[in-house]
């Protein structure tokens, strides 16, 4: 996080992704970012630790019901999440049009996958060239 925030260079694909998101919400990674938005570096770094203290409180409760889910067929949890992925699109505007792009976007996805072609690069120049 220190890369991007400080010198607005992304070290992995998710750090890619938040990069887009901040210059979406127009705050530009930098070094300048730390004295002209100063309230939004401490509310980041707060919301990042708050996030590990919930997470460990919910991890050391309900790790012997989170194992459980190791023995369920990973086609059955993709299944789960694909209807589910679905059922959301839907839910959003109340129109199958919406369920059928992200039906579409599912199938650019697989075939992607097949083809080892990374996901993350067409994206970013997506949002890139929206937002820009």
């Amino acid at each position: 996080m220190i890369p991007l925030l400080a010198f607005g260079i992304p070290a992995d694909a998710l750090m890619a992704m938040l990069l887009a998101v901040f210059m979406v919400h127009n705050y530009i990674p930098g070094p300048t970012l730390f004295a002209e938005r100063p309230e939004f570096i401490s509310g980041l770094y707060i919301s990042l630790f708050m996030m590990n203290v919930i997470v460990f409180l919910y991890l050391s409760v309900a790790t012997r019901w989170i194992v459980n889910l190791t023995r369920i067929r990973g086609r059955f949890i993709g299944a789960f999440i694909l209807v589910l992925g679905f059922i959301g699109s839907y839910s959003q505007n109340y129109q199958f049009s919406d369920a059928l792009i992200a039906l579409g976007f599912a199938v650019f996805g697989y075939m992607l996958r097949k083809n080892d072609i990374p996901a993350v690069p067409i994206i970013l120049g997506w949002c890139w060239g929206r937002y820009s």
